[in-house]
């Protein structure tokens, strides 16, 4: 899980913020949601969380 956490992490923030459009937006927002209660506080979890706040 988290390494897959990170790996979102990276693909996102390789964007341009320009290029960060809505649906690659609602996807990470739906990986957000679908994290096992158990890994939403990992710091991989809190980075894709952290990245998605900013962009």
């Amino acid at each position: 899980m988290r390494e897959g956490l990170r790996h979102a992490s990276d693909a996102v923030a390789s964007l341009d913020p320009a290029k960060r459009k809505e649906f690659v937006l609602a996807i990470v927002d739906h990986v957000l949601e679908v994290i096992p209660h158990q890994e939403r506080g990992s710091v991989a979890a809190r980075e894709l969380t952290d990245l998605m706040r900013t962009s």
